[in-house]
């Protein structure tokens, strides 16, 4: 089914009918829709899961829900399969009716730009962060392939946002480095042009390759640690650092917690060279995990692997498959889409920083040449 909307303009709301549950489940991104079509294939019955999508104009109030109309000037038109007439009928909240931002495609009009893709950059256009327009700029000068640098940027009455004020598309390279043939490539515009390929991360790219690429498409000779370099930033632009990783921890664990009340994961630092004692008949441990959770601790598994014994005998009947299907038969609602998170303040200035490892030097002894 393709409702054939502008998102731009018209907003959908994509919800479907659990049996089990009175509440309907809202689809929020794609990996809600693969989990849909998944149920769908997975169930005989094609009436089981209804679905419903409403199509809502941003700029006007929701008055209701899941009702089809066939009169042109209403504000809600609803598409709904065969059997969801018992779907009950849910009262939105009224939002307050506001004048929309311009949204740039082209930067013809005035407005905020917030999408760090987008590829028009234009003299008075304004951004929404300096990572913004850093972003704009970067994948610009990749896809334009020259280099640049930036004389001076200062926000907007101190508001965060940047306007760019000059802007010149003529070529500004001297003469030298259109007579040379050696041309000089940074780290950053080859990470750029090669970052498509490093998407998929079982694909074995290496900065030879890289080398070879950059002479095909660029006519430059290239060292191999500047190749190097290359994948690295390629990589760091494509999954982020570890350490942004790990900051974005406490905004995930509150959305868990707020989504599954109660589920808390406690970590207990243990000191070093402390020694546990391990009672099989009794299925106790020392360190209190084998007859709290009913399943071997990792000095229980120890033990049990020293032996040569089988675990199935120590694990409490929770853990057994049955009875890991039985409690995964009510629905499971998904975490809310990213861009709907409300976090506090108290929670976004908590720093949560990677463990402190060092690489040994050398190649790694486990991994052949």
């Amino acid at each position: 089914m393709q409702p054939g909307v502008d998102t731009n303009v018209i907003k959908l709301k994509i919800e479907y009918k659990v049996k089990e549950s009175k509440t309907p489940m809202l689809i929020h991104n794609d990996m809600g829709v693969r989990v849909y079509i998944m149920l769908k294939k997975a169930g005989n019955d094609f009436n089981k899961y209804p679905i419903c999508i409403s199509k809502m104009d941003n700029s006007s109030n929701i008055t209701e829900l899941c009702e089809s109309s066939n009169q042109e000037n209403d504000m809600v038109t609803s598409i709904c399969n065969d059997g969801i007439a018992d779907f009950e009928t849910m009262q939105l909240s009224i939002g307050e009716l506001v004048e929309p931002l311009c949204v740039l495609g082209s930067g013809s009009c005035d407005g905020v730009i917030s999408d760090p893709c987008n590829k028009y950059v234009e003299i008075d256009q304004v951004y929404k962060n300096k990572a913004t327009l850093k972003s704009v700029m970067e994948n610009y000068a990749i896809e334009n392939r020259f280099q640049y640098r930036t004389v001076r940027s200062n926000a907007i009455s101190k508001s965060g946002m940047l306007r760019i004020r000059a802007f010149n598309t003529d070529p500004t390279c001297p003469l030298k480095d259109k007579v040379y043939s050696q041309k000089h490539a940074t780290s950053m515009l080859i990470g750029g042009i090669v970052k498509p390929k490093l998407v998929n991360h079982k694909r074995k790219y290496t900065p030879s390759d890289i080398r070879s690429d950059v002479k095909i498409y660029l006519g430059v000779d290239v060292n191999y640690s500047l190749a190097w370099r290359a994948k690295e930033k390629a990589l760091i632009s494509l999954r982020g650092t570890i350490t942004a990783s790990y900051n974005k921890l406490p905004a995930y664990l509150y959305i868990m917690d707020i989504t599954y009340p109660g589920s808390h994961i406690s970590l207990k630092k243990m000191d070093k060279n402390e020694s546990f004692v391990v009672c099989l008949k009794n299925k106790t441990c020392s360190c209190g995990k084998f007859q709290y959770k009913e399943i071997p601790c990792e000095h229980v598994w120890a033990v049990l692997k020293r032996k040569s014994l089988v675990a199935n005998g120590y694990c409490s009947d929770l853990y057994k498959p049955k009875t890991i299907l039985k409690i995964y038969e009510i629905p499971i609602y998904p975490l809310p889409d990213v861009a709907e998170w409300v976090i506090p303040e108290y929670i976004m200035y908590d720093e949560v920083r990677p463990p402190k490892f060092k690489r040994p030097p050398g190649r790694p002894k486990n991994k052949p040449r």
